[in-house]
């Protein structure tokens, strides 16, 4: 039996990315050049190529359905995001699945597995940093596939909503060495994830721009989850990490103190 088309072999027919398929299939996902659109409208028709999920549920009658897949929902940061998410999906009637992975490879392929079961025509989603087979099995079967707040470097042609997180960590570390500090410790994410590994490498590069000395010891990648012990003066580069502190400062004999240098303070 001839294998049936993938949304990747669209691509490379017509010499775009899966990316710009994808949005000329969904044309309020985002523009394309008309010569572009015509270009893959033609080896759509060409190869015979049917997206799956989305033309199953539209001959049913039903409602298009999205899988939305985020580490931890005790993390404030994602728990704001799906409940935006929900919100705005059920404004265009379409229904959201919420699946968490507690930043755990394991959970999230499960996860991944139960989305292609359940025919979903787009997933937005917080990667772990593995898995990247069925991702990119989501995607050849013409699921749409947006990350947010991470990346996968294997997977280049994967829409992304993040902030810069190089630049973000390289002017922050900036600010702190205009400050004339010299001694500058950086508490961040893990480097399995695309954040954790940017943030470290705009520290580094503020330091470099400065001539300064990086010190790996007052470098610390921490994971996302789990019990976190109290600190004292430590500046924190993630959410969960920002929460971490400041619930440890309610314990007997712990104490918080601001990561933001007064004028007058120390120099070092």
């Amino acid at each position: 039996m001839k294998k049936a088309p993938t949304i990747r072999d669209v691509a490379a027919a017509a010499g775009v990315s899966v990316s710009v398929v994808s949005r000329v299939l969904n044309p309020d996902s985002g523009p394309v050049a008309p010569a572009k659109r015509q270009e893959v409208v033609r080896v759509i028709d060409e190869l015979g190529y049917r997206p799956r999920a989305a033309a199953r549920e539209l001959s049913a009658g039903h409602a298009l359905t999205i899988g939305l897949v985020v580490t931890d929902l005790s993390n404030p940061f994602f728990a704001r995001l799906a409940d935006r998410i929900v919100w705005e999906a059920r404004s265009h009637g379409v229904q959201v699945v919420l699946m968490t992975t507690q930043e755990d490879p394991h959970l999230e392929a499960e996860s991944l597995d139960t989305l292609l079961d359940r025919s979903v025509s787009g997933v937005i989603a917080t990667p772990t940093g593995g898995n990247i087979e069925k991702w990119q099995r989501l995607q050849d079967l013409g699921v749409n596939v947006v990350f947010v707040d991470r990346t996968i470097e294997e997977l280049g042609d994967v829409d992304v909503v993040s902030i810069e997180n190089f630049d973000s960590a390289k002017r922050s570390t900036e600010y702190l060495i205009g400050l004339g500090h010299t001694r500058i410790a950086l508490v961040t994410g893990p480097l399995s994830t695309s954040t954790g590994r940017a943030r470290i490498r705009g520290y580094t590069a503020a330091h470099e721009s400065a001539s300064l000395p990086v010190d790996p010891l007052l470098i610390r990648d921490v994971p996302f989850r789990g019990r976190r012990r109290g600190c004292r003066g430590l500046p924190s580069c993630h959410a969960a990490g920002a929460y971490g502190p400041d619930r440890g400062q309610h314990r007997p004999g712990a104490e918080f103190r601001s990561a933001a240098s007064p004028k007058g303070g120390p120099r070092s």
